[in-house]
């Protein structure tokens, strides 16, 4: 499993089922109270989409949008794929232009969210940080060499993850100038999808990015690497501050550092990260104290073994993944 959210009542897991020989197909998963599941209809007309593996699940009014992609072609690069949810609920893949995704100025397609008047996806192209903005997920529109956006004026980003915060986009990241040795967080908003403005966020004299984002009532709160540690920061209405920091990076890990997944459930913020040794689950009530969880069952990093968490409501959803197998953990209670 790979992407896990909330959507019209119902949870919905995303990934795929290995059948050996370095052959996948792309499966979902949906559950209305974490505890009974079934298997989600599925039609894929695409050779890429019929061994896709679901990446990440966004919603909007009640319906999926979905990203995929299965590692193909002479350079081994990861083959896109756009889904959007039928009436009745089966996913269904896009049949898109091959440069929309991919091509000569391909980087990384990211994270997939709905805002109120459609759908964006976070990425990079050889040219900075680019979006794909829709109103039908069936019709996504690449946005790269937007200006305050893309890369320019000796500025170079990379774009992590996006969310909608009620007023804008919010999309996080890293970088600088191209002059500077140190990444730095970077921040850019948007209340469109087409214009954008890029946002200063405090940093650090070493390495700072901010690697995953979510809305809360009192700003934005994004999460990622501050120095050798995780670190928080707030969007307000007078500019992005950082609140805390936790966790530590792990000296002697084999895998990156990395924040994994970030959600609230209820009055909680849950943090999934890799400290490049283990993975870990963090919980704040405020983005400043932060308290690490005691997991099912401890998990170390790399081997394709991943945690994802999602809020709604006062549920938390947590699935622990590894190459062959996956387990699912809810909770209504957090410190």
């Amino acid at each position: 499993m790979q992407s896990v959210t909330y959507c019209g009542a119902k949870w919905y897991l995303g990934g795929a089922i290995d059948t050996g020989n370095d052959q996948s197909y792309p499966a979902l998963w949906s559950s209305p109270d974490t505890r009974h599941w079934h298997t989600e209809p599925i039609t894929a007309h695409t050779y890429y989409g019929q061994r896709a593996l679901l990446t990440s699940l966004g919603c909007r009014n009640g319906r999926l949008a979905a990203i995929g992609a299965k590692p193909g072609g002479a350079h081994g690069n990861p083959r896109v794929t756009s889904w959007w949810q039928r009436g009745d609920t089966t996913l269904v893949d896009v049949d898109a232009p091959f440069e929309l995704f991919g091509g000569p100025s391909a980087v990384n397609v990211g994270p997939v969210h709905g805002g109120p008047n459609g759908w964006l996806i976070a990425g990079n192209r050889t040219g900075g940080p680019a979006v794909w903005v829709a109103t039908d997920p069936r019709t996504f529109t690449l946005i790269d060499h937007a200006p305050h956006l893309a890369d320019g004026d000796g500025w170079t980003g990379l774009a992590q993850d996006v969310t909608w915060d009620g007023d804008r986009w919010v999309l996080v990241g890293g970088g600088g100038y191209r002059t500077h040795l140190h990444q730095q967080p970077l921040a850019w908003t948007s209340t469109d999808g087409h214009h954008w403005t890029r946002e200063p966020v405090p940093g650090s004299t070493e390495f700072a990015d901010l690697q995953r984002v979510v809305a809360q009532p009192g700003g934005a709160i994004a999460v990622g690497l501050r120095d050798n540690t995780f670190g928080a920061w707030r969007r307000t209405p007078t500019g992005w501050t950082e609140t805390g920091t936790f966790g530590r990076q792990s000296p002697t890990g084999t895998t990156s550092a990395r924040v994994l997944s970030l959600t609230v459930a209820g009055s909680h913020l849950a943090a999934a990260v890799s400290d490049g040794s283990t993975l870990a689950l963090w919980t704040s009530p405020d983005a400043t104290t932060w308290t690490q969880l005691t997991l099912p069952t401890n998990v170390t990093a790399g081997g394709g073994r991943s945690i994802h968490v999602h809020g709604s409501g006062d549920t938390l959803l947590l699935t622990i993944s590894d190459a062959t197998t996956s387990t699912i953990w809810s909770t209504q209670t957090l410190p």
